[in-house]
């Protein structure tokens, strides 16, 4: 599986690839949740002990859970683009966030300020088996001529918000898309559907709900952390956050919980969460060296804008809402699963076996290597007195001159002139090739 969320377009297509040849009513459906900046080490499952987030860490338990996935780019709209499109953002000349400029010493490379409309999309391709696909919450890949209906998608719903000045009860739109994706989920019950829920959170600005911001508040007043390191060395003059601990990003994290929570409980009331797939995964790392820096990717280097392992690396679940056997196949991809042989993986006795074997190489395998090597045997007190023999004389003069003859002919080997040849000609040098004797001793 290649280090980039490339590896979800990959999947994607092979839920595609296997639909349009199935006459079944009921074809597994593709919930695409993608959060905003949420960095690896910002939910239940994966590790944090301050967040909290149970209906992603239940969906985490029902399917599989990614620990080294990789976003294509460390900012928004060149991932948004590879995801949708299944290429690396170098491919596409889309490597930076639209509407930003970088200044610096070094000329940054030309990058296009919204998606080609050449580009196939997982919307348009799922559109083409027959899908109704739908796009709530940030687009971030283009207006005019590049909006998501021009790219597939039947519903477009809050995709140019400012997810960020969303109003006082709802700050990021969270229960707002949530809402509207259970809409399109009810009104897409009776056909396949793509529905691509990309929430705003947990995008700066901090603001959450007044009861979530005091639960954390009063969390943090009761964690000991005088002693704590609060930040770590990200690069040269820049800052990472070690802990976390903002009581303000930890509520914006529970809102896009409940939010995740609200869309599944609905699958479920309609009845289609047994042929329902959910991904869940971010666009890039936690932003904890810059704008407040408000969560750690600690141990991970630096966060959010960086090409280091906390600027890439993300949370990726893919699961199902319930166990099927039709939507099991599409995820059992030769590429995600351990290739073992069928007697064995039936068999407990020939795992049993097999496995002591492996230990037994492995043993004499380090006592090999652990043995000191064998010197010659010193001669008794009979061989000294007696002295060399004639054949022994004999043996170690022929050995000795078969020695000199091979460090001779690779001398000569090593000082022979390199050329290239030409069609039709040999243009080797002509000279004396100089071999070693053949000595049987």
């Amino acid at each position: 599986m290649s280090r980039s969320l490339v590896g979800l377009v990959v999947l994607l297509a092979a839920c595609t690839a296997r639909i349009r040849n199935t006459d079944t009513p009921r074809r597994p459906n593709v919930v695409l949740i993608l959060a905003d900046d949420l960095g690896w080490r910002d939910l239940g499952c994966t590790g944090s002990t301050f967040y909290e987030t149970p209906a992603i860490d239940h969906l985490a338990a029902q399917g599989m859970r990614f620990t080294q996935a990789y976003a294509a780019c460390s900012v928004c709209s060149p991932t948004r683009a590879s995801i949708l499109t299944g290429k690396y953002p170098a491919r596409l000349h889309l490597t930076n966030y639209l509407a930003a400029y970088r200044r610096g010493s070094l000329l940054p490379p030309p990058s296009i300020q919204s998606l080609p409309s050449e580009e196939i999309t997982l919307a348009e391709a799922f559109r083409a088996a027959g899908y109704r696909t739908a796009i709530a919450g940030k687009w971030h890949l283009g207006r005019k001529g590049s909006l998501p209906s021009d790219h597939g998608f039947d519903v477009t719903i809050g995709a140019d918000a400012r997810g960020t000045i969303g109003p006082d009860d709802d700050p990021h739109f969270a229960r707002f898309l949530s809402t509207k994706a259970t809409e399109f989920l009810e009104e897409s019950k009776d056909r396949p559907f793509f529905l691509y829920l990309s929430l705003y959170s947990v995008h700066v600005d901090l603001k959450t709900l007044p009861p979530l911001e005091k639960k954390y508040r009063d969390r943090r007043a009761a964690i000991d952390s005088h002693e704590t390191v609060r930040d770590v060395e990200a690069g040269p003059g820049f800052r990472a956050r070690a802990v976390q601990d903002d009581p303000d990003y930890a509520g914006m994290v529970e809102e896009m919980d409940i939010a995740v929570d609200h869309v599944l409980r609905e699958i479920d009331r309609i009845d289609r969460a047994r042929d329902t797939i959910v991904l869940f995964t971010s666009d890039n790392g936690g932003l904890s060296t810059a704008e407040g820096s408000p969560t750690s990717n600690f141990p991970l280097r630096a966060g959010k804008g960086w090409n280091y392992e906390g600027g890439l690396r993300v949370p990726l679940i893919v699961a199902e809402c319930r166990r099927n056997p039709r939507a099991s196949a599409l995820l059992a991809l030769p590429s995600l699963q351990r290739s073992r042989r069928p007697s064995q993986r039936s068999d407990p006795s020939r795992q049993c076996q097999a496995r002591r074997v492996l230990r037994r190489r492995a043993r004499r395998t380090l006592r090999s290597r652990l043995r000191p090597r064998r010197t010659a045997r010193p001669l008794g007190r009979r061989a000294r007195a007696r002295g060399p023999t004639a054949e022994g004389s004999r043996r170690l003069a022929a050995r000795g001159r078969c020695a000199n003859a091979h460090a001779e002919s690779k001398a000569v080997r090593s000082v022979r002139p390199r050329s290239r040849a030409v069609a039709g000609k040999d243009t080797r040098p002509e000279m004396s090739a100089t071999r070693a004797p053949q000595c049987r001793v």
